[in-house]
């Protein structure tokens, strides 16, 4: 099959997003929580209409392989990265399916 280059939807191009978004995160101070905005204010995740879904996917891999912790804070979706070291302990639990939602940008 030829490799396409029409975006990171393709299963090659999300996982190196996925690769790309982890290791921007790790660069933040140890402690650092993400909500969604946060996250696509990192500039990794392309901008355009697919950009919510992208960003679902990644947090949703990332998360399913240990490297976020999924938390709620005063109502909000939050992540926590998680050290690759420290990733297979969380790595047991059964795969979670986050959700985005459209933040009030006001």
């Amino acid at each position: 099959m030829a490799s396409s280059s029409s975006g990171p939807g393709i299963n090659g191009s999300l996982i190196e997003l996925t690769n790309t978004l982890y290791a921007r995160c790790a660069q933040q101070p140890p402690g650092t929580q993400f909500d969604q905005r946060a996250l696509l204010a990192l500039n990794v995740v392309p901008k355009g209409k697919d950009q919510d879904q992208l960003l679902f996917e990644c947090m949703q891999k990332l998360t399913n392989e240990g490297l976020f912790k999924l938390l709620t804070k005063d109502g909000r979706v939050i992540w926590r990265i998680v050290r690759q070291s420290d990733a297979a302990k969380y790595r047991h639990f059964k795969p979670v399916t986050a959700f985005l939602y459209k933040p009030d940008l006001r």
